[in-house]
């Protein structure tokens, strides 16, 4: 079980807001599985709700370990367009930053800002 005080949100204020941030990168090379038809924001901006399924083995302490999962995603703007344009099962290295996926959720979501 995790720590009660790990789950707690960071205090944002205006003293420790520079200490509270800290890098969020994550890129994975992945399928795309499914993804739905683009919507617009309210200010206009195209918007794509997606999945990848990433297949993989990694070393865990001194162990094969083989990797799959299915991760949900989100685009918007230009990569929103190119997402669009990969076909179902087509392989990418998906590159962004993990948030949640709204104020009220735990659950994360991957926010892609490229893939190549």
């Amino acid at each position: 079980m995790l720590n009660s005080e790990a789950s707690n949100p960071i205090n944002l204020n205006s003293e420790n807001r520079s200490d509270a941030f800290g890098q969020n990168q994550f890129v994975c090379t992945a399928a795309l599985v499914a993804k739905s038809v683009i919507r617009y924001n309210p200010r206009g901006l195209p918007i794509i709700e997606f999945e990848i399924e990433h297949k993989s083995e990694q070393i865990e302490a001194n162990s094969t370990r083989v990797v799959v999962c299915a991760i949900k995603a989100i685009a918007m703007g230009v990569v929103c367009e190119q997402v669009q344009k990969v076909e179902l099962g087509e392989f990418r290295v998906w590159s962004g930053f993990l948030a949640q996926r709204s104020v009220k959720s735990n659950s994360l979501r991957f926010h892609v800002n490229s893939l190549t």
